[in-house]
């Protein structure tokens, strides 16, 4: 290769390396779309009524809607009463005594499947009271919502009554095999279930029996849940990056304010309001933020309407959170929240430090500069102005690159030095 080869294609080179740094150096887009958004999902269905009710993630495990705000089963204000959507736990026989609730094997399974009190996601669960006094079925003491026996108080997870069973679509009762309720049956020795079919046995199934399953209940407080977000591979997106908030589709989880500051924590000295242009950056200074798996300092921004963007920023305990806003945010006013959070596996709780609210105001693009005016020092130098800029540069350095290489073959020609070739 010919030395005149080597500057011409060097000034091509440098013409692209100038042009990629005007691409990479545009305003911020935000990434792509995530599910999330503030507070418990805009429409609840509950399988009462549907066979698709509202699905939530907890603990672990998927669960579905059965009552809230006063419809279907028990819902004390502010819960959902939520019923696995699986059954699990098979081989658990409900007792090998009687058919008496308290003390029985199968509450002890669900006593020990419940996450612990002083968790955060344990403190979630409301507990509830198991009125007992039931005489078995077919009797003229027989209650439907009543186990035999004394009465459970504070029960944290439990089985469904019959009359609870009852009041669900069959699709959601049927679970493609044998499960447990916590009435009783027709005998000291018998234990109402749920068939394979979705059909209520209210007469019941030996009380030893092992192979029928459990398919726990439980009351979750939703009265602190700040968002809600997929259930399963939510909140994806990149560091540093927003992403634009949709309305999440299918199964969410919660995510909810913890005040344990071992566990979540941020502090922010300055909260006062940010201006920034559309597509330009906010810079927050903060300390304290708890780091490890799955723990980041993270942002959303909201209006009236909910949250608009979210995004992880940084895993770093303290220093300048950076908010790259996107370049298609509309200007107008906003909240920016943020809060140190750990993101958990799919489908269980995830925590916030309790949010830091700062005031945002977004202006448009070149608001406020009059058009044939120049940056003075200080100023944040307008993109517009360097993309202009290293367009020209980036032309200039190839078109001068080209034309001292086409002199150089004329001289070298001239001299007899070199051979002409075509261009």
């Amino acid at each position: 290769m010919k030395k005149s080869d080597i500057k011409v294609n060097f000034s091509k080179m440098l013409a692209m390396v100038v042009c990629a740094m005007l691409v990479f150096g545009m305003p911020m887009q935000a990434a792509n779309a995530i599910g999330i958004r503030a507070g418990m999902p805009a429409t609840i269905t509950i399988g009462t009524q549907s066979n698709d009710p509202t699905t939530i993630g907890f603990a672990g495990r998927q669960w579905l809607v059965v009552g809230y705000s006063g419809v279907g089963n028990t819902t004390p204000g502010s819960t959902l009463t939520l019923l696995s959507k699986n059954i699990a736990w098979y081989g658990t026989r409900f007792s090998g005594v009687n058919n008496v609730y308290a003390g029985s094997d199968l509450q002890s399974a669900m006593d020990s499947a419940a996450p612990a009190t002083g968790t955060p996601e344990g403190d979630l669960i409301q507990g509830r009271t198991l009125p007992g006094g039931s005489g078995n079925e077919g009797t003229g003491t027989y209650n439907a919502d009543h186990i035999a026996g004394s009465t459970v108080f504070q029960a944290r997870f439990w089985p469904l009554s019959v009359a609870e069973v009852r009041l669900l679509t069959n699709d959601v009762r049927e679970a493609n095999n044998y499960y447990w309720l916590r009435s009783p049956g027709n005998s000291g020795s018998t234990v109402a279930v749920v068939d394979s079919f979705g059909n209520v046995e209210a007469y019941g199934d030996n009380m030893w029996a092992t192979d029928n399953y459990a398919r726990p209940g439980f009351l979750l407080d939703i009265s602190a849940v700040f968002f809600t977000s997929d259930a399963e591979n939510g909140k994806t997106g990149t560091p540093g990056m927003l992403s634009a908030a949709t309305p999440p589709t299918g199964a969410v989880k919660l995510t909810v304010p913890v005040s344990d500051p071992s566990v979540v924590n941020l502090d922010v000295v300055d909260r006062s309001q940010r201006t920034a242009a559309q597509g330009g950056m906010v810079s927050i200074a903060y300390t304290g933020a708890i780091t490890g798996a799955g723990k980041y300092v993270s942002c959303a921004i909201m209006d009236a309407s909910g949250v608009l963007y979210y995004g992880k920023l940084t895993t770093l305990a303290s220093g300048d959170a950076q908010v790259n806003l996107p370049a298609g945010i509309p200007a107008g006013s906003y909240t920016l929240l943020l809060f140190n959070e750990q993101i958990n596996g799919d489908n269980y709780t995830d925590y916030i430090s309790n949010p830091i609210n700062i005031s945002l105001e977004v202006t448009a693009r070149g608001a406020g500069r009059p058009a044939s005016s120049l940056p003075k020092t200080g100023d944040d130098f307008p993109l517009g102005w360097m993309a202009a800029g290293l367009a020209v540069l980036a032309a200039g350095i190839a078109v001068a690159g080209v034309r001292l290489t086409r002199g150089r073959r004329r001289r070298d020609s001239q001299n007899g030095t070199g051979e002409q070739q075509p261009e």
